[in-house]
């Protein structure tokens, strides 16, 4: 019921960008964790977590303008969101204790969404999103009580199949994510992708996905999908940063340093 609620208001505000948009995927999520709990009238204070690296250092959360988001709600304890990448690191000081028993790896099949990519990318898509803020350490994600399913897809971008990627969709819906992230993308519009989506649709879910790295208009998938919220970066300066776009998408927000 409320998710379904989400994705009305989301999709009745529905921004359809061009490269030369400067718009303001972590600000789906803001609004996602806001309307999961009773929200109070927008305060006029704001709240600064004392992590070490938020404020200046994440130049996003003031353009997201988290800080106001963040006296509204740092997320719900309870709330499952689910990250389709390489894993995490396992141990990090910010997601320790956020992750769910639910996290699992569909490369190696132990069980253990370990990220062991050189860049860390399944680290980094993860703790955008939630990751501990207000313990004096690290960074501050979007939100801070939610929990993190990492779902572990590839260690080797060039090894993912459509066939893991679908697994891992209908997996994180049966898991009870409500909110399912994917960075990752795939150009051809895979039937069992198709219905991995709809299907997760269908359970409730709220898709996020990157539009793609490109500087030209193309679909990608999931991306491309109706009920999936597409979403292309910027960067410091708010210009249009390496993402694919076209009128499927949806938002754009901060995606780079």
């Amino acid at each position: 019921m409320i998710n379904a609620m989400v994705r009305t208001i989301l999709r009745t505000s529905r921004l359809v960008t061009d490269p030369d948009s400067k718009l303001h995927l972590a600000l789906i999520l803001t609004l996602v964790a806001t309307v999961l709990v009773t929200v109070s009238p927008v305060p006029t204070y704001s709240l600064s977590p004392n992590d070490p690296l938020a404020g200046d250092t994440q130049w996003a959360q003031k353009e997201l303008q988290l800080d106001t988001a963040w006296t509204i709600t740092t997320g719900v304890v309870g709330v499952k969101i689910g990250i389709i990448d390489a894993g995490v690191l396992q141990g990090h000081v910010d997601i320790n204790s956020i992750i769910d028993s639910a996290d699992t790896d569909f490369v190696t099949g132990d069980g253990v969404a370990d990220d062991k990519t050189s860049d860390s990318h399944g680290l980094r898509v993860g703790a955008i999103a939630v990751s501990e803020g207000n313990n004096g350490q690290g960074v501050a994600g979007v939100m801070w009580s939610a929990s993190m399913v990492p779902i572990k897809v590839y260690e080797d971008i060039s090894s993912l199949t459509e066939a893991t990627l679908a697994k891992a969709i209908i997996y994180a819906a049966d898991a009870g994510c409500s909110v399912i992230v994917i960075a990752l993308i795939t150009g051809t519009d895979d039937a069992s992708v198709r219905a991995a989506v709809q299907y997760a649709h269908d359970s409730g879910c709220i898709i996020v996905a990157a539009s793609g790295n490109s500087t030209s208009e193309i679909k990608y998938y999931p991306a491309g999908y109706d009920t999936v919220f597409a979403v292309a970066a910027i960067d410091s300066t708010l210009a249009w940063y390496n993402s694919a776009w076209g009128s499927h998408l949806d938002f754009a927000a901060p995606g780079r340093d």
